[in-house]
């Protein structure tokens, strides 16, 4: 399956697809993208061909990176969320490097993230990458059914 393709198959599914160069979305400003359109996802083969990998915006899918070098630790972080979430969806791991993880959740809502008020440049930029940012969590999240 083409990088274009699997982009498309998340979009349909309702997930927010975005181009990675390894880890790095190449796009810019991309902390700021509400989302993609089709056409947009098969623009970005023509627009940044070094982007083959593939990310996902997590606005709507927080996810919990459990980044532990230990494996018996990550296993019952791991265990527990399945434990928590028992019966309310299915639980997807991914492991990248082991035994690091990642659970990614779904929420129809995006949370809302509280920062202490400021007007500087910098609390604005991280109040977007709170919206955005990958590996956060909101308040009330479920795995996906």
């Amino acid at each position: 399956m083409t990088p274009t393709a699997k982009r498309l198959t998340l979009l349909m599914g309702g997930y927010a697809p975005i181009p990675v160069v390894g880890k790095m979305p190449p796009l810019r400003g991309w902390q700021n993208l509400a989302g993609a359109t089709r056409d947009q996802v098969k623009a970005w083969n023509r627009n940044v061909p070094d982007a083959q990998n593939t990310g996902c915006l997590t606005r709507s899918m927080p996810t919990l990176d459990i980044d532990i070098l230990n494996e018996e630790a990550a296993r019952a972080v791991e265990d527990y969320v399945r434990e928590t979430f028992e019966g309310k969806g299915h639980i997807l791991t991914r492991i990248g490097k082991p035994p690091k993880r990642a659970i990614p959740f779904r929420t129809d809502t995006p949370p809302i993230w509280s920062i202490a008020r400021s007007s500087s440049k910098r609390a604005a930029t991280m109040a977007r990458q709170r919206r955005n940012a990958r590996n956060l969590f909101p308040r009330r999240v479920a795995p996906r059914s």
